[in-house]
């Protein structure tokens, strides 16, 4: 019976090793790949929408500003996620790592993310024509809004700043975690989500019903180019807020199913897999939407293969340069041949 217990105590502990070591290597791998393409990513969307076609377009501050915090959400989250890789845990350094890292790798996600919304508000009311330039399309209207949504989500996610650092016992161990009481991490929990999924994923998929019904239904010729780019913007952000939703499912179910059965150790092993999963699949929102207004806004790809015309063109003089100045280097390094010379 001893030998049995023993056998079955020694499968659980590879097991278990075993997810602490897939872990490790899944978060350096994903974090060592995803988080540069991620960077140059939501970078190259920023020049792109600094391009020549976008000049009389306001709309694309909502565009920048995402992208911005895409990048900020993809910095954080290294931060955060890359230690695991070495089994570093930053957020048990101090109380302070503890407070501000939970604190802010919720409130930038959650700004991008209402961020799209006001950008579906925005992109709305400018086909359904309620305002010709958009609810927001004035630059200081579109600050004051910022500056609003970020003094809102401080607020929202404040509870994060009454964790703590406790030391837990596990057998013969004992590790320190970032924790709070109960019914803060519970509200904390809930309130994440809520904010940054559910409240504004409902939002805009009402309010891509809303687009879809007004582009569909409506008689009115495009004939304008000022239209053109309208139509365009609104078929690219129908297609990113899918995305957004799709992408984001997932870490929603996950975070849920983790507060279930909490106290088995192969059950939160298994959930521990799914989140990884679940949570690059939710980062792609933050890394990779160039790819869908390259697929659905015309305007975007076009002055997307610009840039790179331009880039490729700018390459090619350095490359002729460099060769030039080699060139000429050489001959100035070969002497001259001595006429005055006498056999």
């Amino acid at each position: 019976m001893s030998n049995q217990t023993s056998n079955t105590t020694l499968t659980d502990l590879s097991f278990f090793n075993w997810v602490g070591q897939f872990t490790a290597d899944f978060l350096l791998i994903a974090n060592l790949l995803m988080t540069p393409m991620g960077l140059v990513a939501n970078t190259l969307s920023i020049f792109v929408f600094l391009g020549k076609r976008f000049e009389s377009n306001f709309i694309r501050n909502y565009y920048i500003t995402i992208a911005i915090y895409d990048n900020l959400t993809a910095i954080i989250a290294f931060i955060y996620l890359f230690p695991f890789g070495f089994r570093l845990d930053l957020q048990i350094m101090s109380v302070v790592s503890c407070r501000l890292i939970a604190y802010y790798i919720r409130i930038i996600p959650q700004m991008s993310a209402w961020v799209n919304v006001m950008l579906t508000i925005d992109m709305l009311s400018t086909v359904k024509r309620v305002k010709r330039n958009g609810l927001l399309q004035n630059t200081k209207t579109f600050i004051i809004a910022m500056i609003l949504l970020l003094v809102l989500f401080h607020l929202v996610d404040a509870p994060n700043l009454w964790l703590r650092l406790e030391n837990v016992e596990s057998g013969n161990t004992t590790r320190v975690i970032c924790t709070g009481d109960p019914f803060i991490v519970l509200f904390r929990d809930l309130i994440s989500q809520v904010f940054r999924v559910y409240m504004p994923y409902i939002t805009v998929f009402f309010l891509n019903l809303w687009l879809i019904k007004i582009l569909t239904q409506s008689k009115r010729k495009v004939l304008n180019n000022t239209s053109r780019k309208d139509w365009s913007f609104a078929f690219s952000i129908m297609s990113m807020n899918v995305f957004y939703c799709i992408n984001s499912a997932p870490l929603s179910v996950i975070i849920i199913l983790t507060q279930i059965n909490a106290n088995d150790s192969y059950y939160r092993s298994y959930i521990t897999i799914f989140s990884l999963f679940a949570t690059y699949l939710n980062m792609f929102n933050h890394y990779f939407t160039i790819f869908i207004n390259l697929k659905f806004n015309k305007i975007f790809r076009l002055e997307f293969k610009d840039l790179m015309r331009k880039w490729l063109r700018l390459k090619a003089k350095q490359r002729i340069r460099f060769a030039e100045d080699n060139s000429l280097s050489y001959s100035n390094s070969i002497k001259p041949f001595d006429q005055s010379i006498k056999l």
